[in-house]
């Protein structure tokens, strides 16, 4: 696994089209390679220790063009609602899926107040 994170190092760009897979934080700056506009979907599982750092992978150019999202990464705080605020940011298309799975019980309701300003 090694020889591979290294041999990402040296590549200048990847064209990804759907990912589906556990994701350490090693792995994320290979994100970073790809350009906009590429990646449709993306399937992250994410069980090392630590927190996902949801708002550093959100800032990778790729993110805006992801129309299909699964994420588990089950020691995040707030995750769906910092989804859901670049989602109404990029005024995501209709049809657009964002599955999350989290460890805390939270229900829909708490998701909701989170967006007052919208019907949910």
């Amino acid at each position: 696994m090694l020889e591979s994170l290294r041999f990402l190092g040296e590549i200048s760009e990847l064209r990804i089209r759907n990912f589906d897979g556990e994701v350490t934080l090693h792995m994320l700056p290979m994100f970073e390679k790809c350009p906009p506009n590429t990646v449709e979907k993306i399937q992250i599982f994410h069980k090392s220790r630590g927190l996902f750092p949801i708002n550093k992978f959100l800032k990778y150019p790729m993110v805006d063009s992801v129309k299909n999202w699964n994420l588990y990464t089950p020691k995040s705080q707030d995750l769906g609602q910092t989804i859901g605020r670049k989602w109404i940011k990029l005024d995501v298309d209709v049809g657009s899926e964002y599955i999350f799975n989290k460890v805390k019980n939270d229900d829909m309701e708490s998701f909701a107040t989170a967006f007052p300003e919208f019907k949910l």
